[in-house]
């Protein structure tokens, strides 16, 4: 009979949202693991290809779990006549989700993210532009679109200062959980009063290996200056394990590019 009562009084504190589909936990109690088997600290497999788009200047496409994207480079080219003269290059980015819309401060990052990487300079009064399409949103599509722009420019020759990638991770108060899927980023209630009290979110980050600097830096959430360092550092070795990936993908298109001349 208590726990008759108990179970009642645990559905009337849901939503009827919640009642009827309630989240899966992060951790699977049997396995000790996440639900797709992934440690912590693991990344979802990637695959990562370019020249997909025939006519564009460049082109790429990157799958990691069930977080698709395709992104194309255009241009450079000249400045709409409505477009004010701009002495160096000035650079448009559109991101579409298939079924959804992206946020427009997302695509402002992104934006700002690229600005840091690409050698504006060397297209005077032009534009160039790069448009993402997020194809599915398996969970880190940010991420994703950022390692995504990042292969497409190299595919483009677009100079630019290093090679950029995008890791992200979810803090549930006491642990981090690297490359979250959507499933995992929607089990973590922020407005919960046990997470407000020990903190957790979602973090993004654009990072630039061989210079060891970062482009971009967002968060959703609630850390402590300590947390936050310690996101830095696992966000770092992610990217870094991206990074290999994308490295040895770019080495392969210089590489057709230099036999091409």
């Amino acid at each position: 009979m208590e726990a008759t009562e108990k179970g009642l009084e645990t559905l009337k504190a849901l939503s009827r949202s919640e009642a009827l589909f309630p989240k899966t936990p992060i951790i699977n109690a049997k396995t000790g693991k996440r639900q797709d088997g992934r440690d912590c600290g693991e990344i979802r497999p990637i695959f990562v290809q370019t020249g997909v788009r025939s006519g564009a200047k460049g082109s790429s496409y990157i799958e990691m779990g069930n977080t698709k994207v395709i992104c194309v480079v255009q241009g450079p080219k000249d400045l709409p006549k409505k477009v004010d003269f701009s002495s160096t290059g000035l650079l448009a980015v559109d991101v579409q989700l298939t079924g959804g819309k992206v946020p427009e401060k997302d695509i402002i990052l992104l934006k700002e993210s690229l600005e840091a990487v690409i050698l504006m300079d060397k297209f005077p009064k032009c534009m160039l532009e790069i448009y993402l399409s997020i194809l599915e949103d398996g969970g880190s599509s940010i991420a994703a679109c950022i390692t995504a722009a990042g292969l497409a420019v190299i595919d483009g020759g677009i100079p630019i200062f290093d090679t950029v990638v995008g890791s992200t991770l979810l803090y549930d108060g006491s642990k981090f959980f690297m490359d979250p899927t959507r499933a995992e980023i929607q089990a973590l209630d922020l407005t919960e009063p046990e997470t407000n009290k020990k903190g957790g979110g979602v973090v993004t980050m654009g990072y630039l290996p061989s210079r060891e600097q970062v482009c971009l830096f967002t968060m959703e959430g609630k850390m402590d200056p300590q947390t936050v360092a310690q996101a830095m550092d696992c966000l770092t070795n992610s990217a870094l394990k991206i990074f290999t990936v994308v490295r040895k993908h770019s080495v392969d298109v210089i590489k057709e590019m230099d036999c091409d001349k």
